[in-house]
């Protein structure tokens, strides 16, 4: 999911890393 991610760059580190 790389629209949280995006929004936020801390939750890109653990979660549109992921995605």
């Amino acid at each position: 999911e790389p629209d949280p991610g995006m929004a936020s760059a801390s939750t890109t580190m653990h979660t549109t890393t992921i995605a």
